[in-house]
């Protein structure tokens, strides 16, 4: 009986002993997990701070199943107003690049709302597969402002760009490569690209039109952006207007009070010390473009006018080169045909390249009738009106002074 007792005392002791061990087993470890949660919270706020991209999620069927408070920012959408892709789409130029990044993977840099921003789509994997589009503003004006620690972005802006219109030496594409590369980075309503000709002393613009749903180049002798232009020929100087209307330094058009844009940007295009052009971007709308956009602009600009010198001496050794062939053939032609008519032909196709004209040929002057007579081949005139063609020289006209005195 007494053995009995004793057992049970001592199965009850070690009982209690393992219900005071459990229990202090039990708070030791809840203190411990309240200790480690807080030191990975801690770890994490130093270790993964706050990111300012614009996150979208798209899935398949253009539907957008997230967007984070970035991306409302950035395309102007309020915080319980649903996401609508088309209309992000018209906030982006060019909107193309952003229908791709939005049905497959890529990355591309475009302009939302007139700013610059580089974009990275990935695939998310799953039975309803989607694409997360992450948008990010590059750091330009840190970049500029430090030319000791210019940014990856400001690089990469400048090297794509470079690349791009260092392509082809032909002015014309290396033109259009300015001006879609510029259009890319740089949102505008009007834009273009003027190309100083030195023999004339005056300056061609070159911008895209529309020709069958295409953009094509387009030369024209006239300007978009009135005396804006002239300012910046003649002073050599960059100009940024924020509001066209209420500017009083200078008058966008004087003989009129109405404004194509709003606002300007534009900016002489100097290599090597010489004025080669300007580039100058407007919008309709008033104070659009922001001190980046100047930055960005600024960065294109130098590199648009060393390729566009480099494109107008190529031009200038490829004409002299073709003028030395002319020549050539020209002296070749005169001592070796014969027949009036193949040798005036042959005349007529030495001396056409040289020229960038409609119509070209020659009229022989009849010294006894006092009449010029043109010359079959005359590119530009059908053959049966030169055969009729004469025209008397009085001999009182200019024409006479210029037949005597043999001028050109």
């Amino acid at each position: 009986m007494g053995i009995g007792l004793d057992s049970g005392l001592l199965f009850l002791a070690i009982g209690i002993l393992l219900i005071a061990l459990a229990w202090g087993l039990t708070r030791w470890a809840l203190r411990g997990q309240a200790s480690w949660q807080a030191a990975i919270n801690e770890s994490t706020v130093e270790k993964n701070p706050e990111h300012n991209d614009a996150v979208l999620l798209v899935h398949t069927g253009g539907g957008v199943d997230y967007v984070n408070m970035a991306a409302r920012q950035l395309f102007g959408l309020d915080e319980n107003e649903i996401p609508n892709l088309e209309r992000f789409a018209r906030r982006v130029r060019p909107s193309d690049i952003f229908w791709q990044l939005c049905a497959s993977e890529g990355q591309a840099r475009f302009s939302v709302g007139g700013k610059l921003v580089e974009a990275v789509s990935y695939q998310v994997p799953g039975r309803n597969s989607a694409i997360l589009l992450s948008l990010r503003q590059p750091e330009i004006s840190s970049g500029l402002a430090d030319s000791q620690d210019v940014s990856g972005s400001v690089l990469r802006i400048i090297t794509d760009f470079g690349q791009a219109i260092a392509e082809n030496l032909n002015l014309d594409a290396t033109l259009s490569a300015v001006l879609e590369n510029v259009d890319k980075l740089v949102a505008s309503d009007i834009l273009e690209v003027k190309v100083r000709d030195q023999m004339r002393n005056v300056f061609v613009s070159y911008r895209f039109g529309m020709e069958d749903g295409r953009a094509r180049l387009e030369r024209s002798m006239d300007t978009r952006f009135g005396n804006y232009s002239t300012y910046i020929a003649e002073e050599e100087a960059p100009l940024f207007v924020s509001d066209t209307e209420s500017y009083q330094e200078l008058a966008f058009l004087k003989e009129t009070d109405q404004y194509s844009i709003r606002s300007y940007m534009g900016l002489p295009l100097l290599a090597g010390g010489e004025l080669v052009g300007m580039l100058e971007v407007g919008q309709i709308a008033p104070d659009v473009y922001s001190d980046e956009d100047q930055d960005i602009l600024k960065l294109l600009a130098g590199q648009a006018a060393v390729a566009i010198r480099n494109a107008l001496l190529y031009e200038n050794e490829q004409r002299r080169a073709k003028e030395l062939s002319s020549l050539a053939s020209l002296a070749q032609s005169v001592g070796s045909l014969q027949d009036r008519e193949d040798y005036f032909a042959a005349l007529v196709k030495s001396i056409q390249p040289l020229f960038d004209v409609d119509i070209v040929g020659f009229l022989l002057y009849d010294e006894d009738r006092r009449v010029l007579k043109g010359q079959v081949p005359f590119v530009g005139i059908p053959a049966h009106i030169v055969n009729i063609y004469r025209t008397e020289v009085a001999v009182d006209s200019s024409a006479n002074e210029i037949i005597k005195g043999q001028k050109i």
